[in-house]
């Protein structure tokens, strides 16, 4: 662990190298970066003589997410002391593994973290990791509950600057859609007939006959398109409560929102859509979908 110069503090120094917070043991460290970017924390364990390579590994973290399973949720509990009387009810219950702050990740929910009591009083980081010949590589890092504090604090403080902008982008699609909405709810306006003065009549014009550039035209059909995709968000309900919605990036990273309305899905066999439901229940699930893409730029799912 570097040690801090005569001119800065130790704190800045970490924060210089966007380090949340840091710990070492005798054989492992753990470091904590944001990485507000894709809306998570960085989790590094570090092995030591391993310089990022053996048994070190990382485990990202969700910030906020739909469940009580993400790091905002574990912030708010440490910093309102939520999180000491539910590990002491663990502890008097003889839980030994993370229960209550657990977090899986990767494909299958291979990865692992989770806040738990300590066999030597206190608390630890616990993390797992799928290894070398089927077998996991395990981290405890014992933690001090105001360890835990400082990294609650210091992610509440970095990450509030990223939750003003994530509401800003929900206001205006919210302003978007009632615009929507209302261009949609608003009558035609029709045109008020004007007096005029009684004309001589006129032998009957035969009215003429309709061009192709009177008929009305017909909407043209919306354009479906293939992609292949990585979910980056485990399957979830959309507001209706009847249709469901995940997040995803394209091969070339590109971020998308895709809703899945229950009459499209309704169409797909139903032993396939069992087993892509089953898949999607973490992030990492990869496939291969038709689409067709709205105004926002929402992907619809078509089919596979």
């Amino acid at each position: 662990m570097a040690k801090a110069s005569r001119n800065k503090s130790h704190i800045e120094e970490q924060m210089e190298n966007n380090i949340l917070f840091e710990t070492w043991t005798q054989n492992w460290g753990i470091r904590v970066y944001p990485a507000y970017g894709i809306d998570k924390l960085k989790f590094s364990f570090i092995e030591k003589g391993a310089q990022g390579k053996g048994k070190s590994f990382d485990i990202y973290v969700e910030c906020v997410r739909d469940g009580a399973q993400c790091f905002d949720n574990w912030a708010y509990d440490i910093t309102h002391g939520r999180l000491e009387r539910v590990l002491a009810a663990e502890k008097q219950s003889g839980e030994k593994y993370p229960k209550t702050y657990k977090y899986t990740t990767g494909e299958n929910a291979e990865k692992s973290i989770g806040i738990m009591n300590s066999t030597n009083g206190g608390y630890c980081v616990n993390a797992s990791v799928p290894g070398p010949d089927n077998k996991k590589i395990f981290a405890n890092i014992p933690v001090t509950f105001h360890d835990l504090r400082h990294i609650a604090e210091r992610y509440i403080i970095s990450y509030a600057p990223r939750l003003t902008e994530l509401e800003e982008i929900r206001k205006k699609a919210a302003l978007d859609q009632a615009k929507w909405n209302k261009d949609e709810e608003k009558p035609a306006e029709k045109e008020t007939p004007t007096k005029e003065a009684p004309k001589a009549e006129t032998p009957k014009a035969e009215a003429p006959k309709p061009t192709k550039e009177s008929e009305p035209k017909k909407e043209k059909a919306a354009e479906i398109i293939t992609l292949k995709l990585k979910t980056t968000s485990p399957m979830t309900q959309t507001k209706n409560g009847q249709d469901l919605a995940i997040q995803a990036v394209t091969e070339s990273g590109e971020a998308k929102n895709i809703i899945f309305l229950t009459a499209d899905t309704e169409k797909v066999d139903d032993a396939k859509w069992s087993k892509f439901l089953s898949s999607t229940k973490n992030e990492g699930c990869k496939f291969t979908g038709k689409f067709t893409v709205s105004p926002k730029g929402t992907l619809m799912f078509k089919g596979f």
